[in-house]
């Protein structure tokens, strides 16, 4: 219990730094680059090398199939919404991440209920800077647009999501046993693989960065 409310609050911190950079000046399209690599590198290799090995130990096959079935399940629901974002303002993006932040703070959740040794708490550290992706996301793009006290309040909102997902994810876990347990953790891996290499839109000074 611990770890999941220290892992939720660095979340939330690592939100809160994307513009808490860009309040200070420093809206620097090279850390955002740099943030956006090192969470795609380290969390893959903490699911697949640290947690889903230990999830296969006791389910065989099925902790694989499950967790590819998070990820495409994942990716059906958020491939709506990009859709819709290449045919929008930036009015969609919020309600856009927002649902996305249920599904991380749920995720994260069922990530830390997985009984890999050090891998939940590694876990935990990458995504603070997957957050922070998303926080330097947010300021950079709509900060020019609705100024930046109106970016804060959706800021908050995304926080808030962030917060509700990961609470019912935790009463979820309280209620279930072992087995249905672990393919629930499953799924969620497969989900946060798909939330960290596909699932959220990188700020346009990352994509200036990367051509």
């Amino acid at each position: 219990m611990l770890l999941f409310g220290v892992a939720l609050a660095l979340s939330l911190v690592g939100l809160a730094l994307g513009p808490a950079l860009v309040a200070m000046g420093r809206r620097q399209p090279t850390l955002c680059a740099a943030v956006d690599r090192l969470t795609r590198i380290l969390v893959p290799l903490v699911v697949l090398l640290l947690m889903l090995p230990h999830l296969y130990e006791e389910m065989g096959i099925g902790a694989l199939l499950l967790a590819a079935a998070g990820c495409a399940g994942l990716g059906l629901v958020e491939r709506l919404y990009h859709d819709a974002d290449q045919h929008a303002d930036h009015a969609v993006v919020v309600p856009a991440l927002i649902v996305h932040s249920l599904s991380d703070g749920g995720t994260l959740a069922l990530a830390l209920a997985a009984d890999g040794g050090a891998g939940p708490a590694l876990l935990g550290g990458a995504l603070v800077l997957h957050r922070l992706g998303e926080g330097l996301f947010l300021a950079t793009t709509l900060t020019p647009e609705i100024g930046f006290r109106r970016m804060l309040y959706r800021v908050a909102a995304v926080a808030a999501a962030t917060v509700v997902g990961a609470l019912a994810g935790q009463a979820l876990l309280r209620n279930l046993p072992e087995a249905p347990l672990n393919g629930l953790v499953a799924i969620g891996l497969g989900m946060m693989l798909r939330i960290v290499l596909h699932g959220h839109r990188r700020s346009p000074s990352c994509e200036s960065q990367d051509g």
